[in-house]
């Protein structure tokens, strides 16, 4: 799936797929990950997390922003909201619909 900076979606590809994870990861690594560290200890806990998934910080912070983009774009096709993140892949939900996307070039 292609998405505009709008929110828009520009191109898609429906097709059969097998998901194929590279790491496990938590949501509370991710946030970590992209999030501002406040205190000593956080920044120690960041630090460690930023080496040891150093191959994936990239792509969390090409998704976060997509989210961002996603949220703003609600107004027209109902609410987005991301549920399942993946390597190279995350499902999402618009509006009644559930759309699988696939994060290529990562």
């Amino acid at each position: 799936m292609e998405v505009d900076p709008h929110g828009t979606v520009v191109d898609h590809e429906i097709c059969e797929s097998v998901i194929r994870s590279d790491r496990r990861m938590t949501y509370t690594a991710v946030n970590a990950i992209l999030s501002e560290a406040d205190t000593k200890e956080k920044e120690e806990q960041k630090a460690g997390l930023l080496e040891e998934y150093k191959d994936f910080v990239a792509m969390f912070e090409r998704m976060k922003a997509l989210s961002g983009i996603l949220r703003r774009s609600a107004v027209k096709g109902g609410p987005s909201t991301l549920i399942f993140r993946r390597a190279r892949s995350f499902w999402m939900r618009r509006g009644n619909r559930w759309i699988s996307i696939l994060m290529n070039g990562m």
